[in-house]
């Protein structure tokens, strides 16, 4: 038997692997935990979102918990980040930075070219992320949420 390299107690290494129907529930808890009620997915919308026919949902766990997760579609030439959401646990650990890449690997393997999403005006925390990755802002989305809050569309060449 080969020793292992964890020490007792220690928490494993993220493991990114591709979305199964078993993920569903936590995915939803998970948004609900990341976002305002305005701004979080219901159920039905992530669950309309994972059956569309280009759509990537890339989900991190760390001992058989689900500490993250990306939801992406693309059409064409551009990829549209739906969400990505990690636990308040494990942020700033460079996961979001893991999924971003992960995602424009497959993105760019689909011919996308650029990469857009939107995020709260709020959410400052998020929109300085985006711009260490890369991303600008492209305009202002006027109460693009439900609660009339509005959103920056931002863009990113890949």
């Amino acid at each position: 038997m080969k020793p292992s390299t964890e020490r007792q107690g220690e928490p494993r290494a993220v493991r990114f692997r591709e979305y199964e129907p078993r993920d569903f529930e936590r995915l939803c808890v998970l948004d609900r935990m990341c976002f305002p009620p305005a701004i979080a997915y219901d159920p039905e919308e992530i669950a309309a979102a994972l059956i569309q026919p280009r759509m990537l949902c890339l989900v991190g766990e760390q001992n058989a918990e689900i500490v993250g997760f990306i939801l992406l579609d693309w059409r064409r030439t551009v990829g549209h980040i739906i969400t990505i959401d990690l636990h308040p646990d494990h942020r700033r650990r460079g996961l979001g930075s893991t999924f971003l890449k992960m995602a424009e690997q497959r993105l760019k393997r689909q011919g996308v070219r650029r990469v857009v999403l939107e995020v709260a005006t709020t959410n400052e925390a998020a929109i300085a992320f985006y711009h260490v990755q890369g991303f600008v802002m492209q305009r202002l989305l006027r109460r693009y949420y439900r609660d009339g809050t509005d959103a920056r569309l931002m863009e990113k060449a890949i």
